[in-house]
């Protein structure tokens, strides 16, 4: 009997570590107690990173996992932190961005119990922070005729019977309210921010459009006085209708001026026409083509320029402004690979923490942001908890024809007062200890060691060392800088040459890189916390950049 209670009261032990464990690596908890740690200390109460760095953390969420149980609220958090940083800076850009977020949660949760809330905030900010009365009313009818049952539609029907009144002393009598959810903490103590060099954020502002009709392209400027980072969205031919295929551009925040035609039809070998119109709610620019038949197109920005080019399908007409453009014909292809995975749970933490579940989260958000910063075409060799034979991982590469790969690690030794980062490459392993850790990760295989060992020799000459050096020597040293600045202990393990089996038979240059220890207490914490992954991120993405421009005439498909 003693036993059997003893067994019990080590399983319930356990299995609290493990749902601590788990709720540690919830990044929707983890963004909610930045939002506690910001609104309980009055210092960071008034430090603008402070609330950028929570904001991020909620947009990450969505960015990583659209799919998220708390996709919604996380973007409705995010909104909500924009707006009461306004009361603060009293920034107007921080309005726009409360609004852009509110605008996505009703699009891409129009069924949300939060959807009505997101339009009724619009509304009050479109009112109250920027005046702009029409279109707040817009706003709060929106909410009257989708959403009649819902619990704003008596608050929107009274902020339109108080607009209609047009009474003067609106603005001051009705303050902008807000509607709490899942974070239940008082509000925060707002401290006035004043500056004598305050410069509030204006609307953008296009002022003029160019079409430039050539034989072999067409080229659409567009001019705007503030630059702004654009999103696009391509719909292809029509597959039964024939539809021309049309390509539409997005600038957040920014207004047309009177003298712009909305539409004009161009008529050319490559363009059929192109409009200009207003998201209702959003205050986006929507700039939407229609491409004549086998037409194709790159875009580019230079300061308040927008540069739309039109060409036909597998050409590449010389066009000096764009000479070594990155992102014209072909985007670079890049393969991503968690370490281990399914039955392999790879290095096992002090605290439980598994190496395979913290490879697949920053590998996660890595491919994210190598398609949304460097507009790269990302495979990942798994994206869910799986196993997967080194070899395959390779073929997988070769498959889709990868530009580069890039293999992610966390490391492990027996002394764990171990720490740093560490990243190899493919080639002969002369250092002792490269040699052990290889063994370790190559245990993974699915052919016998000896069998592996005979395939290594005689791939140690692949024409790909050089370059995966060079690769490693920029991610290497991206890392180090980068996490040095926000972090203490941060030892250099160096960039090393070892015959690990994921790397072998890549036939792009390729990458193993070892995150931090996880069998260190400190570096296991850092791991399983969603900054330090993303930090990690920006770093290794920063070095591909770099690796990437130096080396241009490498890649042929940029």
């Amino acid at each position: 009997m003693k036993k059997v209670f003893c067994s019990l009261v080590l399983f319930l032990l356990l299995s609290a570590s493990f749902v601590c464990a788990a709720e540690s690596n919830d990044p929707y908890k983890q963004a909610t107690e930045c939002y506690k740690k910001l609104t309980n200390d009055a210092a960071k109460n008034t430090d603008v990173k402070e609330w950028k760095a929570c904001i991020k953390e909620f947009e990450d969420i969505v960015d990583i996992d659209p799919n998220h149980k708390k996709a919604d609220a996380s973007l409705y958090n995010a909104a909500r932190l924009n707006k009461d940083l306004y009361k603060q800076t009293k920034n107007q850009e921080d309005v726009e961005e409360a609004i852009h977020l509110y605008n996505r949660v009703i699009k891409e949760h129009s069924d949300s119990k939060l959807a009505d809330d997101s339009l009724y905030q619009i509304g009050l900010l479109r009112k109250d922070a920027l005046g702009e009365t029409d279109r707040a009313e817009k706003a709060f009818a929106t909410i009257i005729e989708r959403y009649p049952d819902g619990d704003m539609a008596t608050q929107a029907k009274a902020q339109l019977a108080l607009l209609s009144k047009d009474s003067s002393d609106n603005n001051n009598q009705n303050e902008i309210q807000e509607t709490d959810i899942n974070i239940q903490e008082k509000e925060p103590v707002y401290k006035e921010i004043s500056s004598d060099n305050d410069n509030p954020f204006k609307s953008a502002k296009l002022y003029r459009t160019d079409v430039d009709v050539k034989d072999d392209q067409t080229v659409v400027t567009l001019y705007s006085d503030e630059k702004r980072s654009f999103t696009r969205k391509f719909v292809d031919v029509g597959l039964r209708t024939k539809s021309p295929a049309k390509l539409i551009i997005n600038l957040p925040r920014t207004k047309i001026a009177d003298n712009v035609n909305n539409k004009q039809d161009v008529g050319s070998r490559h363009l059929n026409w192109m409009s200009l119109t207003h998201g209702i709610l959003s205050g986006d620019l929507v700039v939407k083509f229609e491409l004549a038949d086998n037409s194709a197109y790159d875009i580019k920005q230079i300061e308040g320029k927008t540069i739309v080019r039109f060409y036909d399908q597998g050409a590449n007409p010389s066009y000096t402004e764009i000479k070594n453009e990155k992102s014209l014909k072909q985007k670079i292809r890049i393969v991503v690979d968690p370490g281990h995975g399914g039955e392999d749970n790879g290095a096992v933490g002090p605290s439980g923490i598994k190496e395979k579940d913290i490879t697949l989260a920053i590998s996660k958000k890595l491919a994210v942001l190598l398609k949304k910063e460097l507009n790269a075409e990302v495979y990942m060799t798994r994206s869910v908890d799986k196993d997967m034979a080194l070899e395959k991982r390779t073929e997988f590469a070769n498959a889709k024809k990868a530009d580069i790969f890039l293999s992610i690690h966390t490391n492990a030794v027996k002394d764990r007062n171990v720490l740093g980062i560490e990243t190899y490459y493919l080639n002969n392993a002369t250092d002792e200890a490269a040699k052990r850790l290889a063994k370790t990760e190559n245990l993974s295989a699915s052919k016998p060691q000896d069998e592996v060992d005979k395939i290594l020799l005689t791939l140690l000459q692949n024409y790909n060392t050089e370059q995966s050096n060079l690769l490693g020597q920029v991610v290497h040293a991206q890392i180090l800088a980068q996490l040095a600045k926000k972090y203490s202990n941060v030892h250099d393990r160096k960039l090393r040459s070892a015959l690990f089996y994921v790397l072998v038979g890549a036939k792009c240059p390729g990458i193993l890189i070892e995150t931090s220890y996880i069998s260190n207490q400190l570096e296991e914490k850092r791991l399983a916390n969603i900054a330090y992954q993303r930090q990690l991120v920006d770093a290794i993405i920063s070095g591909v950049k770099k690796y990437i421009e130096s080396n241009q005439d490498q890649f042929v498909s940029l």
